[in-house]
């Protein structure tokens, strides 16, 4: 993968200066923090409404109150304003800002990466590819799948990626993947799940992610086998995962009081960081007010550590 010196390349969000805000939780440094936001609405046969104002939410957090540097932050926005082609969040831009984070060499053990992901998600039968009984394999929703056979990009290809990034930078507790998006089918306007993409595509997809990460050396982190294999398990040393819901709920977006849409499991999250109450991620999640149809998770082996901004 192509070797990145520091990420003044990238397209960072619109954002408030940093100095203009100054919030008792801050970052020791805020410029060993490293974030990704992607945020989608304008899929072309079903967009959404709040999840680029998600993405920005969660940049004007880092900002603002973590202190942050706009160029750490890194956002692919598909809104419906015309987007720079290095900014929409495509399969290609997606795959390369998150292999960015394995090969910039600017990042160093012990530094804070987040990626977030507002937009839809789908999941597809593993037993045509794979075998009966193997559980499904989700993933989110690129901007152009679908499209010139584009695929999505399944969870299990994410999860590698935090491998390596453990496997290049060392183990850290610091990593963090944050999904809203739901990946039980559903046709529902309101909520961000897809159905999957028609035809045998899983294959291609799995097979796409297994030739990208095998361009990597072996990860110590991997516990079982490569995303192709049939009894893949997910690593949990690498990164804490937070999901807006579980199984076959739906991710909703609502109408706030002002007439903006959001998502409700970010808007959650963002006020509950914000509070600057909670101590860990965990602590965090069990302590989101009750969002109806749906169950937010948080997983990983330091879901319990000290939260970004107690370091």
């Amino acid at each position: 993968m192509k070797s990145q010196e520091d990420n003044s390349s990238t397209e960072s969000c619109d954002s408030t200066p940093d100095s203009n805000v100054q919030k008792q939780k801050r970052l020791k440094d805020g410029s060993r923090f490293w974030a990704i936001l992607i945020g989608i609405d304008e899929y072309p046969h079903k967009p959404l409404h709040g999840c680029v104002s998600d993405a920005r939410s969660i940049q004007k957090y880092l900002n603002e109150d973590l202190g942050v540097p706009s160029d750490r932050i890194q956002c692919l926005l598909g809104e419906r304003e015309p987007t720079p082609p290095t900014s929409s969040p495509t399969h290609a831009n997606i795959i390369s800002a998150l292999y960015g984070l394995v090969d910039n060499p600017a990042i160093a053990n012990g530094d804070n990466i987040l990626v977030y992901f507002a937009g839809a998600g789908a999941r597809y039968d593993a037993k045509e590819y794979l075998r009966e009984g193997v559980n499904p394999v989700d993933a989110i929703c690129p901007i152009d799948r679908g499209a010139d056979s584009t695929y999505d990009i399944s969870l299990r290809e994410i999860d590698g990626v935090f491998s390596q990034i453990s496997r290049e930078k060392g183990a850290t507790m610091m990593n963090t993947l944050i999904l809203d998006c739901g990946h039980a089918p559903a046709e529902d306007g309101s909520a961000r799940n897809m159905l999957p993409l028609p035809g045998h595509v899983i294959g291609p997809m799995l097979q796409g992610a297994h030739e990208r990460l095998a361009a990597y050396p072996p990860s110590p982190y991997v516990p079982a086998g490569p995303v192709i294999a049939y009894d893949w398990v997910p690593e949990t040393s690498s990164h804490v995962a937070l999901g807006a819901c579980q199984n076959d709920d739906l991710a909703h977006e609502v109408e706030d009081d002002m007439g903006a849409v959001r998502g409700v499991f970010t808007k959650a999250v963002v006020d509950s960081l914000r509070s600057g109450r909670y101590a860990s991620l965990a602590e965090l999640i069990y302590g989101l007010p009750e969002l109806p149809g749906q169950t937010p998770y948080v997983t990983g082996d330091y879901q319990d550590e000290p939260i970004w901004y107690q370091g």
